[in-house]
């Protein structure tokens, strides 16, 4: 079996991240208590299970990826917090008088503490997995004596 492309590392270390980012919201979804652990600022709130579950998987695909994965990383986290904003606005569109754009900012608004923090986190921990895989991977090609 021959080895696999660098691009090739990237599509797979996307897909286990994204696999494993959802998976992960899935289980912390089952201990309420940790959900709703979080700091609440005067802009809005960051979750420390969304936090958690995207430095785990994020390291996870830096460790596949490289350290290509971490622009990766932001933009997978840039796209999972446009489809939440998408919905959010769309819900509260339902609820309450206004356009769709003006739903939108406000849940941008309420929301841009959480969405920093995950996309440094998935840059962070992007590059944190490269960094491991190799010192890893230097540490079991040295030869011993």
């Amino acid at each position: 079996m021959s080895a696999r492309t660098p691009t090739q590392r990237l599509i797979i270390a996307a897909a286990a991240a994204v696999a494993a980012q959802w998976l992960l919201s899935l289980l912390f979804a089952q201990f309420p208590g940790f959900t709703e652990l979080g700091w609440q600022t005067r802009a809005g709130l960051v979750q420390v299970s969304a936090l958690v579950a995207t430095l785990l998987a994020m390291g996870l695909g830096g460790g596949i990826g490289g350290y290509r994965f971490a622009g990766v990383a932001v933009v997978i986290q840039l796209l999972l917090w446009l489809v939440t904003l998408l919905v959010l606005a769309r819900l509260n569109a339902t609820l309450e008088q206004g356009t769709l754009p003006h739903h939108l900012a406000r849940a941008a608004r309420f929301n841009l503490p959480g969405i920093l923090a995950g996309v440094a986190a998935a840059a962070a921990a992007a590059a944190a997995g490269a960094a491991l895989w190799q010192w890893r991977l230097s540490r079991t090609s040295r030869s011993f004596p």
